[in-house]
């Protein structure tokens, strides 16, 4: 997990895209300026989907928990193998901030901007990260949502919107294959793990698919 959990841009399937259209986020965070402040300045925008075969009603359960981001780092070191340490520890700042440091010394900062559900059917998400990676510095925009499927089952969708600050490293996300793909890896890698995580925290085990 080299970028953590969230390069968290660092961090979705498909291909990346520009984020020229209108994003599908929230109107709730569309208008924070954090938020503004990462899709006015032409972010890679990387989405992944996929099911889950535990029940929604759980899964909506462990994401409409209070200390959701705190349960999720204890769920994780819980599902290491005996004497592993997880690679790093989000510790709480505020009542929505968190941060942690990865074993090469990089730092990221977590702000919860919105969790709520609008209907039985649906819950969302969505987290500020800033940080450094070895690329330089970044900030994205995340933002999760889970839905009902057919049989009671959950469907999700990741929306990253990623800023690199360095500029060769935006030029060669947006022309170089390698680059594309090291967005992606990186991305798949953490949905599930995520969604591995929020599983494992109140159904127990049950196999991920993607899209």
């Amino acid at each position: 997990m080299r970028t953590g959990i969230l390069c968290l841009a660092g961090l979705l399937t498909a291909s990346a895209t520009l984020a020229g259209l209108t994003p599908p986020l929230d109107p709730v965070i569309a208008s924070d300026p954090a938020v503004q402040r990462v899709l006015n300045r032409d972010p890679i925008h990387i989405r992944a989907s996929g099911t889950d075969a535990a029940a929604f009603e759980a899964i909506a359960t462990g994401l409409g928990r209070s200390n959701l981001v705190m349960n999720v780092q204890r769920t994780y070191a819980r599902m290491l193998p005996a004497g592993q340490k997880p690679e790093f520890v989000i510790r709480q700042a505020s009542t929505n901030t968190y941060y942690y440091v990865n074993k090469y010394g990089e730092r990221s900062d977590i702000r919860e901007l919105l969790r709520r559900a609008d209907t039985s059917e649906s819950i969302r998400c969505a987290y500020q990260v800033r940080g450094r990676r070895f690329f330089g510095l970044f900030e994205a925009v995340i933002q999760i949502e889970a839905r009902r499927v057919s049989g009671g089952t959950t469907s999700y969708t990741v929306d990253v919107y990623a800023r690199p600050e360095v500029t060769v490293t935006r030029f060669l996300a947006r022309h170089l294959p390698l680059a594309d793909l090291y967005f992606q890896r990186k991305t798949r890698e953490v949905v599930t793990l995520v969604v591995g995580i929020v599983r494992e925290s109140v159904t127990g085990s049950h196999p991920v698919t993607q899209n």
